[in-house]
Parts: structure tokens; C-alpha cells; sequence
């Protein structure tokens, strides 16, 4: 952190230490030996470690859980859900089915920044759902009567959150195999070479490597290859990325709905 601070002076750059954020990651086993830790020294001040930090619009929490994440999200998604509700009386027809593509569009972008950041677990996704059904459900909100959700999600062409989650984790493999993802990325993930010829080895596998936790199989190195290797053998050799999305959108949409 010194040197970071030194560097800063050197290239006419300011490090504000009131302004600095300080968290301390770790499993909730291994943080009960950091309890001697409180702060961490940043310009000669002292900064208090927090529960919980938000970066580029993410809440990380100290043990990466997504909690804070998660209720957030949700939580705009709802407040969004019932403020539309309540305007609805006050405004004609018209004007309603104009603004339900902006209604749409708003709540599914929440979801899916929800989506993209982390494949997070079961007890999750369950919130995240919740309100991608709602949001699906009421999104006709100038109708009196409330559509069934899954057949709203059918017709606004949404994928439930948990393929929501596997068509991000599939594309970001397909940008890596077309060297148009950053570097680190593609350095996580290896192919699958067999120790004999087999017909495999021209399936464009990925190799999954080996975890010990739950916390483990949601990290990309191995939720990644995961779901590259459950795609159909059609879909990996594509090249083209609008064929390639087309193709794993319908495959996810035909998984979700039939």
C-alpha cells in the first residue's frame, strides 16, 4: 500500500485515504483467524475493514456470498415492479403500451446484470427468480388480469435466470476461443487433449478441473467448461458469433419452456 501511495505521488496522482474503501476476503473458516485484523494502513491513515464494499455498481461481501448483491437487485426490481403498478390508474392506455417496452427492458436488464456478474448458488437464485417471474408476470401492467409468469417468459423471450446464467457462462468461452476476451480469462480454461485418440478429442471439450467445495464448482475455471461441455456438438464448432447466440438461444429456450 506504500508503494502504491508513492507511486501516486510520483505520476501526479492523488490517493485520498478517507475516500478508500478496505475489505478483508476470505471463507467464514478461514476468516475467524483474521480477527486480529481491523485495518489496513493506506497513506499513513488507518482504514477500517467493512462488511461489505460496492465496485462498478457490484456488493461484494467479506466471505463473496452475493447476499448483499442479490437482495439489491431484487430489491430494485420490486421497488420499479410496484411503482408502476401504482401509476397505473393515473394513465390512459396509450400511454401504458408505450412505456411497457421500457418497463420490460428495465427489469430484465437488472436481472441480467444480476446474471452476469456471478453463477451463484441454488439458494439465490431463488430470489432472482422470484422476481424475474413477477417482473415477467406484471409486465403487461396496463391489463387489469395478470398473465400466467412462464408463459409471459415465454412470450417476452426471457430465459429463466438459471440458463440466463449458463448463456453468459457459454459465450464468454466462445469470445475466449475467438480471441476476444481478455487475456486472463482465457487463460483459465484449457482444452480437453485425451491420453489417446479418441473421437473426443475433435469435440472441442474443455477440461474440468478438480474441486473440493461447492464454492469451487461456481468459479468460472470450472462452471465454464462445465456448461461448454453440455452443449450440443452442433453448437461449439460454430465460428460466428450471431450464428453461435442464435443457436444457444434457442437451445437454452427450448431446455427452459418444453
Amino acid at each position: 500500500m506504500n508503494d502504491l501511495y508513492y507511486w501516486c505521488c510520483l505520476n501526479g496522482s492523488a490517493l485520498n485515504p478517507d475516500k478508500t474503501d478496505s475489505i478483508l476476503l476470505g471463507t467464514r473458516q478461514r476468516a475467524n483467524s483474521y480477527t486480529d485484523i481491523a485495518t489496513v494502513k493506506v497513506a499513513n491513515t488507518s482504514a477500517v475493514l467493512k462488511n461489505k464494499i460496492k465496485i462498478l455498481r457490484v456488493t461484494l461481501d467479506s466471505h463473496l456470498t452475493m447476499d448483499s448483491q442479490v437482495s439489491d437487485i431484487c430489491r430494485s426490481a420490486f421497488y420499479h415492479i410496484r411503482a408502476m403498478r401504482h401509476i397505473r390508474p393515473t394513465i390512459t392506455d396509450d400511454v401504458a403500451s408505450e412505456n411497457h417496452r421500457l418497463f420490460v427492458r428495465y427489469i430484465s436488464s437488472r436481472l441480467r446484470q444480476l446474471c452476469a456478474v456471478w453463477n451463484f448458488s441454488d439458494k439465490h437464485s431463488s430470489p432472482a427468480a422470484n422476481a424475474e417471474h413477477i417482473g415477467a408476470s406484471r409486465s403487461r401492467f396496463f391489463s387489469v388480469k395478470f398473465s400466467h409468469s412462464t408463459n409471459m417468459l415465454r412470450h417476452l423471450h426471457w430465459l429463466p435466470v438459471e440458463y440466463q446464467i449458463k448463456f453468459k457462462l457459454a459465450k464468454l468461452v466462445f469470445n475466449t476461443h475467438n480471441n476476444s476476451a481478455p487475456l486472463y480469462s482465457t487463460r483459465l480454461l484449457d482444452d480437453y487433449v485425451p491420453g489417446r485418440s479418441l473421437h473426443s478429442s475433435q469435440s472441442n471439450l474443455l477440461t474440468i478441473p478438480s474441486y473440493r467445495l461447492n464454492f469451487g464448482a461456481r468459479s468460472f475455471r470450472v462452471a465454464a467448461p462445465t456448461v461448454w461441455n453440455s452443449l450440443p456438438a452442433d453448437i461449439r464448432p460454430c465460428s460466428l458469433h450471431s450464428t453461435f447466440t442464435c443457436h444457444l438461444k434457442t437451445f437454452y429456450f427450448n431446455a427452459a419452456f418444453n
